[in-house]
């Protein structure tokens, strides 16, 4: 069996070459398990970079004197499933009482933490790459905040992913049902999604679609 393939060379069009299947796998390192990639392309085992931590960390980096919460929270079932990763930070007014809201970088394909750290987060990153400094016009002033870094492949989140908005909405709501599980104190806390750049573009339909889950993300989760 041969297999075409395109490679690119430098200062040159896109070469067309063509090599047996014994010569891609001698190409292969000799200890590299191609039977181990395969079980992982047929959804057979699970993708060695893809474990997450089972646990919630409470980092202070930004903001010592706000409970912060990160983590990852299940978005769909299955062996390729994404793990959506958020950093939550409590509300430095009325955590209790005080709505929270849900951040979405857009692109889509970029990582929410963006915001976080250099727009509407806790903190700022300093220019010398090893400090912080409170942002004084953060939202969590008054509301709860999570970044939440989607779809799959997108920032810290993990897994694949899909590429629709019904999927999108799915993965969403998927992810929701498991934060609200295990974040039962916001079940009747008001909730919030804001979006920003080009995900704007897409927030409508995607909203209008997970609108009409909202509602039985709690009622499913808890009644």
């Amino acid at each position: 069996m041969k297999v075409v393939t395109a490679a690119m060379l430098a200062g040159a069009s896109a070469q067309i070459m063509t090599f047996t299947t014994n010569e891609l796998k001698d190409m292969v390192a000799p200890d590299y398990d191609l039977q181990q990639f395969q079980d992982i392309v047929d959804g057979n085992t699970e993708i060695a970079g893809d474990a997450v931590p089972s646990t919630f960390s409470h980092p202070t980096i930004c903001d010592s004197s706000v409970h912060q919460t990160t983590g990852y929270i299940k978005a769909a079932s299955g062996l390729k499933a994404p793990n959506y990763f958020f950093w939550l930070a409590e509300s430095k007014s009325d955590p209790v009482n005080d709505p929270l809201i849900m951040w979405l970088s857009g692109g889509p394909g970029c990582s929410s933490q963006l915001a976080l750290f250099a727009e509407n987060g806790p903190c700022k990153v300093n220019a010398d790459g090893n400090s912080t400094t409170l942002n004084p016009y953060s939202w969590n002033a008054k509301a709860n905040v999570m970044w939440v870094d989607q779809p799959a492949g997108v920032g810290f989140t993990t897994g694949l992913g899909t590429h629709d908005e019904a999927g999108v909405a799915s993965n969403m709501y998927t992810f929701l049902q498991g934060f609200y599980e295990k974040f039962p104190q916001y079940q009747n806390t008001p909730f919030y999604i804001l979006v920003s750049h080009m995900l704007v573009t897409m927030s409508l339909p995607f909203l209008t679609r997970f609108g009409k889950t909202t509602r039985p993300v709690r009622e499913s989760t808890f009644h």
